[in-house]
């Protein structure tokens, strides 16, 4: 197996986060009451968060040292020598 000193794990925000973080006081209370219109982005931020985790779990368990940033913060990938990307059907690294 190859060794890797710098590995970088990108991932998405979620369309859930940026739904949370907004000032928007409907999604707001869209959101804190549970409503069904945001009950398949919330599974879907779920999920998103555990398949992170099991990539994560697998970088540790390899002892591989790592850093994890949202794509939008990649500014440069010159220094990892590998670069696992982390997301749903448009994720990539611009």
């Amino acid at each position: 197996m190859t060794d890797f000193d710098s590995v970088l794990v990108a991932h998405k925000r979620t369309t859930f986060e940026r739904y949370n973080a907004s000032d928007d006081p409907t999604l707001a209370e869209l959101i804190t009451s549970g409503d069904i219109s945001v009950g398949a982005l919330r599974r879907s931020h779920d999920t998103h968060y555990r398949s992170l985790q099991i990539v994560i779990d697998h970088l540790e368990t390899l002892g591989l040292p790592f850093r994890t940033l949202y794509r939008g913060d990649v500014d440069e990938v010159g220094a990892d020598q590998l670069v696992i990307a982390v997301g749903g059907d448009g994720t990539v690294l611009d």
